[in-house]
């Protein structure tokens, strides 16, 4: 049986002036180096099969008894699979949303998944699981009367709760 003291791999290595080392290896300092290159490749790994950052698994669309300004609300949620198309879909209002929507599926026909409601005032909506795989960001856009941008992002949020009110809509987290 070989203890730690004992040696299982020699390495010489010539240094910048030429000069030859030994340097020996025992068990440990072998084990040691493996499993720091497991924990390492294990960390990379996850990485690559996680896609995206998003966390919204739940949502609740409630629309108050005056929602906008007592009309039904046009509500998507947009999941977004393309970092162009993010940067283009973050400036936009809702307004420009809805204008836009068909065009962009045909510029982008991978870049987004979307669901669309109609949601009347005083009714509420439970999604307990959302219809799309994972992407790089949910936004939301609310299509109201009145001037604004009418769109939040929820990546961060793993249950989003939106509360359709007179002139816009706020999102705080369900549970």
């Amino acid at each position: 049986m070989l203890s730690s003291r004992q040696l299982l791999f020699t390495q010489l290595d010539t240094g910048p002036s030429g000069v030859v080392t030994e340097r020996s290896y025992g068990f440990f300092d072998i084990a040691r180096r493996g499993i720091v290159a497991l924990l390492l490749l294990s960390g990379t790994s996850a990485c690559f099969l996680r896609r995206g950052p998003v966390r919204t698994n739940e949502m609740q669309i409630v629309a108050t008894a005056a929602a906008n300004d007592n009309s039904p609300t046009a509500v998507e949620a947009v999941m977004v699979y393309d970092a162009t198309l993010l940067k283009t879909l973050l400036t936009m209002s809702a307004a420009d949303w809805f204008g836009a929507r068909d065009q962009l599926r045909n510029d982008f026909p991978d870049g987004f998944d979307s669901r669309a409601w109609e949601i009347v005032p005083g009714q509420q909506l439970d999604l307990r699981k959302l219809p799309f795989r994972k992407g790089d960001a949910l936004l939301v856009f609310a299509n109201f009367r009145s001037p604004g941008a009418h769109r939040a992002r929820l990546d961060a949020r793993s249950h989003a709760r939106i509360t359709l009110t007179d002139r816009d809509f706020t999102v705080t987290e369900l549970r």
